[in-house]
């Protein structure tokens, strides 16, 4: 790879990683409003119980899914900021990340 340049632009990455956490805080946010509203629903059906079945399994769903979509965003805006700083301190093939590289 003699000749090749890999270049980063700091405040760019580090903007997308910003931007990743702040998805993550709506994703949460919107996943705690819509398991709350499973939950009234859940609650006031009790002339249906089906429908109150459906609504605890949607509720856990909701719920299950917004975590783990939160917790993957935090992890890629993670993965970028360490990207940022290995490229910082010269490591321009990933090897903290990806082993010998």
């Amino acid at each position: 790879m003699a000749g090749q340049v890999v270049q980063m632009d700091y405040p760019v990455v580090q903007s997308s990683a910003q931007s990743l956490r702040q998805q993550a805080d709506v994703v949460t946010g919107i996943g705690k409003a819509a398991v709350a509203l499973f939950a009234v629903l859940q609650a006031t059906s009790f002339m249906c119980p089906p429908m109150a079945m459906y609504y605890g399994r949607c509720k856990e769903a909701v719920d299950k899914k917004s975590k783990e979509l939160a917790d993957t965003l935090k992890e890629f805006a993670t993965d970028l900021d360490g990207a940022v700083s290995d490229h910082k301190s010269g490591d321009t093939q990933g090897k903290s990340y990806f082993g010998k590289g």
